[in-house]
């Protein structure tokens, strides 16, 4: 087997791993979705001259336990988070594993760390949210779509192995004259480093 397919092989200790018994456990996805404060004074026909924008953030929380799906949102991403504890324990399912699926964010890995250290959890980046970064990033770094799209295609199917020393590797050879801006690579490594332990292998 060459070297360029024994990297898209799944690693013989990932074949272990503690994958839950969706009917054992808890889905959770949060995100924070940013809208744009509206005004006391409504529309008018004559308006001031607009100010910097204002934004409000809603967190949202999409709760699965086999076929049961529940949808909580709230102002914040810490007291969306006690409503969803209150609504496990009012439905007997604080002592399953709460899977909670992010976009990376910081603040709502910190606060899912401080707020569940009662409980059994684990933390994953989700796949949509993965692949979009991959994307915005490359867009910024690479010259031109095509060759975005190539570079894109061999990083994905790395990470959809939860490899993610070898997508780093992977990015820092790349051509440097396909590269039109190795901050942003940087960056999107940066990215992977501090997600290393919430990537799984998203194939198994």
């Amino acid at each position: 087997m060459g070297p360029f397919l024994q990297k898209r092989q799944i690693d013989e200790n990932q074949i272990y791993e503690l994958f839950e018994n969706p009917s054992e456990c808890v889905n959770v996805s949060v995100d924070d979705i940013g809208v744009t404060e509206q005004k006391a004074s409504g529309r008018c026909k004559n308006p001031p001259p607009k100010e910097s924008k204002h934004y409000v953030k809603n967190t949202v929380i999409h709760i699965q336990q086999g076929l049961g799906k529940y949808t909580l949102d709230g102002l914040g991403i810490r007291k969306t988070l006690v409503l969803l504890t209150a609504f496990l324990l009012h439905n007997d399912l604080a002592n399953r594993m709460i899977v909670v699926f992010a976009d990376g964010a910081d603040d709502i890995k910190n606060a899912v760390r401080d707020l569940y250290g009662w409980a059994p959890f684990r933390i994953i980046l989700d796949w949509f949210h993965l692949a979009k970064k991959c994307k915005e990033r490359l867009s910024m770094s690479m010259k031109g779509r095509a060759i975005r799209n190539d570079v894109l295609k061999k990083l994905l199917s790395l990470l959809w192995l939860g490899k993610v020393n070898a997508a780093i590797e992977y990015l820092k050879r790349l051509d440097a004259g396909k590269v039109r801006n190795a901050k942003e690579i940087e960056k999107l490594i940066a990215y992977f480093e501090r997600n290393r332990s919430h990537i799984p292998c998203y194939a198994l």
